[in-house]
């Protein structure tokens, strides 16, 4: 039995390759992994994560893509990671 197939996760979701994420620094990092924004309510606010314009022209600059690829591999990037650190597909690109 394969790991994907025991927690219920597609294989294809397993084995992505991380672009974006590697070349941001420690604070772009934590924002990607965050899923609830702090504050006083008991299970916090949802929280979208924008990518700020300076990071996206540098990963530009960086990777050879272009605006719209960038933002859209950071979107999948972080798609991918929120389901791997809660262990679930129930977080949906919607969520992101």
């Amino acid at each position: 039995m394969s790991k994907g197939a025991f927690f219920g996760v597609r294989e294809e979701v397993l084995s992505m390759e991380l672009i974006c994420y590697p070349l941001m620094g420690t604070k772009s990092q934590r924002c990607m992994r965050r899923r609830r924004a702090k504050g006083w309510q008991v299970g916090g606010r949802s929280y979208h994560y924008v990518p700020r314009y300076d990071l996206i022209r540098r990963l530009m600059e960086q990777t050879g893509l272009s605006e719209q690829l960038v933002r859209k591999q950071i979107r999948d990037e972080r798609l991918w990671l929120l389901q791997q650190d809660y262990g679930t597909t129930a977080i949906t690109p919607a969520d992101v």
